[in-house]
């Protein structure tokens, strides 16, 4: 989406960024690199998400599937794990004409699975749910190793 434009502010769906000053704070330490952008959503933002879902041998973990014992030697590594919303294209000139309450359209229509990726490889796709009060992401399409790898 080449040239999006900022919208006017949809006071009734708003997102704040985060104002600025120092980093904020990621759960466990640590804080998040600059240039990273914070959103908020609000749970009736959410569509409902159905329950039910059922684990087959090809959604077992992969743990499961190569073997405990080959995975031991890397389980304590550090990952990164990010959900991915949506992305867009735009100008430096409608990037600098951003202000609170812009409203700019991602690839996504609302209800699409979101990507799910570990140290910026695609791993899976999932829906976000609640989890208490805070989000988390249920996992649904599993990309395979094997298709994983190829994509490195």
């Amino acid at each position: 989406m080449s040239g999006a434009r900022p919208t006017a502010p949809d006071r009734s769906r708003r997102v704040r960024p985060s104002a600025a000053g120092p980093a904020p704070s990621i759960r466990g330490g640590g804080t998040l690199p600059p240039r990273t952008f914070l959103l908020t959503l609000t749970p009736r933002a959410l569509p409902p998400f159905p329950t039910g879902a059922r684990m087959t041998d090809a959604t077992r973990p992969l743990a499961d599937r190569l073997g405990a014992e080959n995975l031991r030697l890397l389980e304590n590594i550090g990952v990164r794990l990010t959900v991915e919303v949506g992305r867009t294209e735009m100008t430096i000139r409608d990037l600098l004409r951003l202000s609170e309450g812009s409203v700019v359209e991602l690839d996504r229509l609302a209800g699409d699975p979101l990507d799910v990726l570990v140290n910026g490889t695609p791993i899976a796709k999932g829906e976000v749910v609640m989890v208490g009060e805070r989000f988390g992401i249920r996992f649904g399409q599993i990309i395979e190793p094997e298709k994983r790898a190829e994509s490195l």
